[in-house]
């Protein structure tokens, strides 16, 4: 038996889904529910009603919220075991296997072939709207950072104690005083040059501002790595961030951290494949893109044509940032968890 610490749960997708594949038996089991919960209700009222109305607001909500994650764990336990046992998942860790044979091609082909997959892998959190936030101030904090090296290294605390004894001792117009000034000055002229130095050019900040808000804005994307033999071959997956089960994203992050130690398990549906060589799909705008002036073209369509070929266009400028290409492969994420096993199960393994 494993425990599911999950993490991330599109509950909407997946009600949809396991409504398709029992023929609206989820309905129906949500509909009991639903009637017995009005009978729990009725009777909690009746034995709580002498305690104040905001005691039985409190309960109700964190009985909600414990009722939603047992509705979660129960949904996708049902929806995962239902698509791999009718085909439409395959579980990657348990059915692809590495061996001496086995080639990037070979691999990838394999993975591709289903429309659900089940992963389980190193994983990375790729946070861009943290990204933007913190090309604000990242220059103070480098030089913050430079500070308190240099000062580490110089001793500036110390300089300063000496320099104050200085003048105590010899008054602020005394040579031994100036000359302990200027030995300062100097000393803090060079720790500024050093962290202006360090520091990085502001319009590159701006830059990366400029192209996170024209492509991708608020995206937090998931990276999985099921077989660190070919680490070139991963799974991505863009979260949403209102489908993350704990409210508190910082919370979750903190925890598992953007690189966790722990390997993750994503239950999504393929929607991309990258093959090696673009040029093999269909493109749908090269009508567009390679026709020059036509005899008898209208003004209409001559307009529709100039329009329709700067989406190419556009298209060759996002792919800097959509991390879209062979081999990886890119999945709408269903679910988000970590497998917990048993400490028994754990003994020889270096991960749970």
């Amino acid at each position: 038996m494993n425990l599911r610490d999950i993490l991330y749960f599109d509950f909407d997708k997946a009600a949809s889904l396991v409504s398709q594949l029992e023929g609206g038996l989820a309905k129906q089991r949500a509909e009991t529910s639903e009637e017995t919960q009005d009978e729990r209700n009725i009777r909690k009222y009746e034995l709580l009603k002498v305690f104040k109305s905001e005691f039985g607001g409190i309960q109700t909500d964190k009985k909600t919220v414990l009722e939603t994650k047992v509705l979660h764990h129960d949904l996708l336990v049902r929806l995962e075991e239902t698509l791999i046992e009718l085909g439409f998942a395959t579980n990657i860790n348990g059915t692809v296997s590495i061996s001496d044979n086995s080639s990037l091609e070979i691999m990838h082909s394999e993975i591709s072939k289903s429309p659900y997959v089940k992963v389980e892998g190193w994983c990375a959190f790729e946070d861009f709207e943290k990204l933007y936030e913190s090309t604000k101030n990242f220059n103070d904090l480098l030089g913050f950072i430079k500070r308190c090296e240099l000062n580490s290294v110089l001793n500036i605390d110390q300089l300063k104690l000496q320099l104050k004894s200085i003048e105590e001792e010899s008054g602020k117009n005394s040579k031994r005083y100036k000359d302990a000034t200027a030995e300062f000055k100097k000393y803090d002229k060079l720790i500024t040059e050093n962290i202006d130095k360090a520091k990085l050019p502001e319009w590159l900040f701006e830059g990366v501002r400029e192209w996170i808000d024209t492509y991708i804005d608020g995206r937090l994307n998931l990276r999985v790595c099921p077989f660190e033999e070919f680490p070139e071959i991963e799974i991505i997956a863009n979260l949403k961030r209102t489908c993350f089960i704990d409210d508190d994203l910082k919370h979750l992050m903190y925890g598992y951290g953007s690189e966790p130690n722990r390997k993750l398990c994503v239950l999504g549906l393929v929607t991309s494949v990258p093959p090696r060589d673009e040029t093999t799909l269909f493109d749908m705008y090269e009508p567009y893109v390679k026709k020059k002036d036509i005899e008898g073209e209208t003004e209409v369509e001559a307009i529709e044509r100039a329009f329709r070929a700067i989406f190419p266009a556009l298209r060759n400028m996002e792919k800097f940032t959509s991390f879209h290409s062979y081999p990886r492969i890119v999945v709408h994420p269903i679910a988000v968890y970590r497998n917990i096993q048993p400490v028994s199960n754990n003994m020889n393994k270096s991960d749970s």
